[in-house]
């Protein structure tokens, strides 16, 4: 069977060459770039622009393009210089998980993995930034210097693209590559219709015309741009919907390409399709191996986000060996491949795609960022046949409630769901995550704060700080 690492939409290709618009055949032409060390170079902005002016000729709009890159990497060598030359293992201390984080590692692992430049190299830097942002960092900004840099590292990567073929219809950005950047920049709470004047959508809209072929035989490849179309909020032509999977139960690339598709129906929520994205789910679930395996690592991490994607709490206990597996892989490597890190940190989180961007990131345009924060809300079951813990970082406006923040937190994500029911004393909470507390074998939902402490009052009556985390425990009483 063939496998999909070996597509130029998994893996990253070779760093250190640069797509060369000269040459007429566009997929074995390539040079070797000179070596640019900016680190030694005092005038490295005319440097810069100067040598994106020899490279990228004869493209429209170059001298706008030269300027655009120029000032972004004016601006993380500005960051590298005010905060240190790079994450240190004394710099990492900062990066803990969260408690539904199972391997506490794997992000410093991910960030060592960056050169000297702070990237992880050309057209790597989305997987990365979507790696982490699953992981760990819900949010980008310049309060985490060391780690905003890479985000402009990934603007870099494809605004030079860009310079060098402004429609992205080769081979290394027309067979899906654009997806994955389309939804870094969406983890990273920027406009992928309007990056730095460009529509990225539109531009990977035309990939599905002009590389037709290739999509109807990687359907691997074009489950991911559905993905990305639904993350970006645009609506997907039934066509596409109906070819990703035109024969349900085969799978050309096996459980990584049933996984992509399940995640892509998911995603689009479109009942119609409701048996072919049963069918990718109980492929899924027919291939897992005795010891808690979908394969191999890549196969396996896919799996484990598909199943969280489900939603399903009762199929969670599935992944629990293939969350083990993940890890001893990492561990067991001395210095984990930047592939395997970039594949198994998302399952190994528990997340999927379709947890690509949060509520901070939507709000970020239309209220000052001082009024919204994000709060931590854990909850625990381990008092019924299927154990159950799962953290959230949840998005709240000052002076709103903790029920406020599960609201908002319900309507951002589609795995989290409450039900709750009025009462004397405000709205009670009866159900999470389709978890109903049993009168009959008297259980309630427990509220605690970081402490551990159950709270005086209810959710409705609970005001939520900056860095607060409450914890929902089915109990007895």
């Amino acid at each position: 069977m063939a496998d999909p690492r070996n597509i130029d939409v998994v893996l990253p290709s070779q760093t250190g060459h640069q797509y060369d618009s000269k040459q007429k055949n566009y997929s074995d032409n390539y040079k070797e770039l000179p070596a640019i060390n900016f680190s030694e170079n005092k005038s490295f902005l005319k440097s810069f622009a100067h040598y994106l002016k020899t490279q990228f000729r004869d493209v429209r709009n170059k001298w706008l393009l030269c300027f655009i890159c120029a000032v972004l990497t004016g601006v993380a060598l500005f960051l590298v210089m005010k905060y240190g030359p790079g994450p240190s293992s004394k710099d990492l201390n900062h990066y803990e998980p969260g408690e539904d984080h199972k391997y506490e590692d794997g992000s410093r692992q991910l960030l060592l993995k960056r050169d000297d430049e702070w990237s992880w190299g050309t057209r790597t830097e989305a997987e990365a930034i979507i790696a982490l942002h699953l992981y760990q960092f819900t949010s980008f900004s310049k309060d985490n210097p060391d780690i905003f840099i890479s985000v402009k590292q990934m603007n870099i990567d494809l605004l030079s693209a860009l310079s060098n073929d402004i429609s992205l219809r080769n081979e290394d950005w027309g067979h899906a590559k654009l997806a994955h950047y389309i939804l870094g920049i969406l983890a990273t709470c920027q406009n992928p219709k309007n990056f730095y004047g460009h529509n990225l959508i539109d531009k990977m809209k035309s990939h599905l015309v002009v590389s037709s072929t290739y999509f109807m035989s990687n359907k691997f490849a074009y489950s991911l741009i559905v993905i990305a179309l639904c993350k970006a909020g645009e609506y997907v032509d039934v066509k596409h919907l109906d070819e990703i999977s035109s024969t349900p139960g085969q799978y050309k690339f096996g459980v990584g390409e049933a996984a992509m598709v399940y995640i892509a129906y998911t995603c689009v929520g479109d009942e119609t399709y409701q048996t072919k994205k049963d069918s990718a789910l109980d492929y899924i679930l027919e291939h897992q191996e005795r010891d808690g395996r979908f394969g191999n690592e890549f196969s396996t991490s896919l799996a484990i986000q598909a199943i969280f994607a489900s939603g399903d709490t009762t199929l969670e206990p599935k992944t629990e060996k293939g969350i083990e597996y993940l890890k001893k892989s990492i561990d067991r490597a001395n210095k984990p491949s930047t592939a395997l890190l970039l594949s198994a940190l998302p399952a190994i989180a528990m997340k999927s795609y379709l947890d690509i961007g949060t509520h901070e990131c939507l709000s970020k345009h239309s209220i000052p960022s001082k009024s919204s924060f994000p709060i931590g809300i854990y909850v625990l079951n381990n008092i019924t046949k299927n154990d159950y813990k799962r953290t959230w970082s949840a998005p709240l406006m000052e002076g709103h409630t903790l029920f406020d923040a599960m609201l908002n937190l319900q309507e951002t994500n589609s795995v989290f769901s409450f039900d709750s029911k009025s009462s004397q004393y405000g709205p009670y909470i009866t159900s999470i995550c389709n978890m109903a507390a049993s009168t009959d074998q008297r259980q309630y939902w427990k509220i605690e704060d970081a402490n551990g402490d159950a709270l005086q009052y209810g959710a409705n009556q609970t005001f939520p700080k900056r860095g607060d985390s409450y914890t929902f425990k089915l109990s007895t009483w």
